[in-house]
């Protein structure tokens, strides 16, 4: 299930952004986890730069699209560095 949120999500942003963002800044990060009870994803980026650049640029794309990926009302996005 959350490779498949994972990549139909990618997808949105490959036709909202380009293909372009996708490999520069989403290639690296992924999506490690879902918490149903807390209903909150974990986003995993390589490092803080990239996870600082992701919250501060594409997270609203995360609250636009995550909760319709993952049929909720809502979702808490964490993103946090591996």
């Amino acid at each position: 299930m959350i490779e498949q949120v994972w990549n139909d999500f990618l997808n949105i942003v490959r036709v909202e952004l380009g293909s372009r963002i996708v490999e520069t800044w989403f290639k690296a990060v992924m999506f490690s986890r879902y918490d149903v009870e807390q209903q909150a994803a974990y986003i995993t980026a390589p490092n803080s730069f990239v996870k600082e650049w992701i919250q501060r640029h594409y997270k609203e794309l995360f609250d636009v699209h995550f909760p319709r990926l993952l049929n909720v009302d809502s979702v808490t996005i964490i993103f946090s560095e591996s």
